[in-house]
């Protein structure tokens, strides 16, 4: 029966709660081959981290990082020693996959950078003494650009501000999250900064993509209302000061040219970054959800084999429980007309801005404009 292998009722943090598709059914849609942590606490379990030796600490820096590792070996993170991190055989060069989180002023030439060996699998963090200096300017786009600064400076993807009050940890996908230093520390680490280390945010490379290039035709009739609405729209983001716009390479400062090419390497030669972006899901033409009785009479040879979803005749059919009951679902492709990266967002020119991203079949597809 295809009811005995619906999500079942599974164990929240402190509440029960119905898995309405299984563990296989989502990486199937989504294409994902590896293992994933689910929970907070298969995150932490699957993190390690090493402490950056060798710089100068206040006393303030120096009782935060000692209560940092505590807080990080509570939750179940791996604490490597420093040489116990680096690659075999190697005199300065660190695995990959491990976090290091450098405390204290970083030194031009033995940055944490300057010993990893692929920074797109390794999260450097730099915990610097005082406020946030987001908290100094009102804009938001200057708030931004202050911590994108920083990050930039120390060529780090996470940077933890320490002041007398509260511990702020900001991010270079924009994040900015501001923690009370005398709080609940060791939840805060465990719930807040612990999945940020362990699931970060990485640049995808063009490869990881289907790309078509000039096969988008925006002047077909199924996009006219979307591209209006996006031309349209964006000049209204612009006059409300809520959509954050490009940050350029060239308004950021590096220690050296060396550092600015690590950079830019990581920004796959992006000139800058990217936060916020506008996105229409294009009307999606789906099939009815099905019992589990008409899904037996109406698809036929499904045999999930307790798995939860199962491909038939190239497509996957998936176990939904909604409210309890059981249901099947063909999983129909999904596009999405969106804003590329870089763009002017409030002036919005469709056949140079636009693309398409569709996934299908677990493959994700990336249309651009013809011209």
């Amino acid at each position: 029966m295809l009811d005995a292998v619906l999500p079942q009722q599974v164990m929240g943090a402190g509440r029960n709660y119905f898995d309405v598709l299984s563990e296989g059914a989502v990486k199937n849609i989504l294409g994902i081959q590896e293992q994933v942590p689910l929970s907070s606490s298969e995150l932490s379990r699957s993190l390690h981290v090493t402490f950056f030796p060798g710089s100068t600490l206040s006393e303030r820096l120096k009782g935060f990082t000692e209560r940092l590792r505590n807080a990080l070996a509570e939750s179940g993170v791996t604490i490597l020693e420093y040489k116990d991190a680096l690659v075999d055989g190697s005199p300065d060069k660190l695995r990959e996959g491990v976090v290091i989180i450098a405390p204290g002023e970083l030194q031009t030439g033995d940055l944490p950078v300057d010993h990893v060996s692929n920074l797109r699998k390794t999260t450097v963090v730099g915990v610097i003494d005082g406020p946030c200096p987001a908290d100094r300017v009102a804009d938001m786009q200057e708030k931004l650009n202050s911590i994108v600064k920083t990050l930039a400076w120390n060529i780090v993807q996470v940077v933890i501000f320490v002041d007398e009050d509260f511990w702020t940890i900001a991010t270079m996908n924009g994040a900015i999250i501001r923690l009370q230093t005398n709080g609940e520390f060791a939840r805060d680490v465990f719930s807040t900064l612990i999945p940020k280390l362990a699931a970060p945010v990485v640049p995808p490379h063009s490869s990881d993509f289907d790309v078509h290039e000039g096969a988008l035709d925006l002047s077909l009739e199924r996009f006219s209302y979307y591209v209006k609405d996006f031309v349209e729209s964006g000049r209204l983001w612009a006059k409300t000061g809520l959509l954050l716009f490009h940050t350029t390479m060239d308004s950021l400062s590096f220690r050296n040219r060396f550092y600015k090419r690590l950079a830019a390497a990581y920004l796959d030669h992006r000139s800058g970054m990217s936060y916020g972006f506008l996105a229409r899901q294009l009307a999606t033409p789906a099939k009815p959800a099905m019992s589990i009785a008409e899904a037996e009479k109406q698809v036929g040879g499904l045999n999930w084999n307790g798995l939860g979803y199962q491909w038939l005749h190239d497509r996957l059919y998936v176990g939904v429980r909604l409210s309890d009951q059981g249901l099947v679902v063909e999983v129909p492709d999904v596009q999405v007309l969106m804003t590329r990266s870089g763009c002017d967002k409030s002036n919005i020119d469709a056949h140079r801005d636009l693309v398409l991203m569709g996934l299908s079949r677990g493959r994700v597809s990336l249309l651009t404009p013809r011209g």
